[in-house]
């Protein structure tokens, strides 16, 4: 299942990179990758090295403003963009685990009720 979006831009057809898990989009331009970011939400962006300075800036400030939490990040190799994409993905199911709260509210209307809520880093937060 593809549940997460990739955008590659880079400069050669054969940088084309397929990751598992993740919905690859490329561009070979700076304008289109901006044309892509406008249509679809990414969830991280690899920028090829050899841009020019203006063009990978662009592309990052346009990422920041239309996408305020994609992972914008600059590779030379292929491989960098497979790792960065599974740590990224590790990060995210991180964030899953650690992002739960209980609340038992089944006796509400005892007179003994307590109102707690109990996360599982152990610490009671009201």
């Amino acid at each position: 299942m593809l549940n997460k979006q990739l955008l590659v831009v880079h400069t050669n057809a054969s940088a084309e990179s397929r990751i598992v898990n993740w919905q690859t989009t490329t561009a070979n331009t700076a304008d289109r990758a901006v044309e892509k970011m406008q249509s679809i939400s990414f969830d991280l962006i690899a920028v090829e090295s050899g841009f020019t300075a203006q063009e990978k800036g662009m592309i990052a400030k346009i990422a920041s403003i239309q996408q305020p939490e994609v992972v914008v990040f600059f590779y030379d190799d292929v491989a960098e963009v497979e790792a960065k994409a599974l740590e990224i993905e590790r990060e995210q199911k991180a964030q899953l685990r650690h992002s739960f709260s209980i609340t038992d509210n089944a006796f509400e209307n005892h007179p003994l009720y307590v109102n707690t809520t109990i996360f599982n880093d152990g610490f009671k937060k009201e």
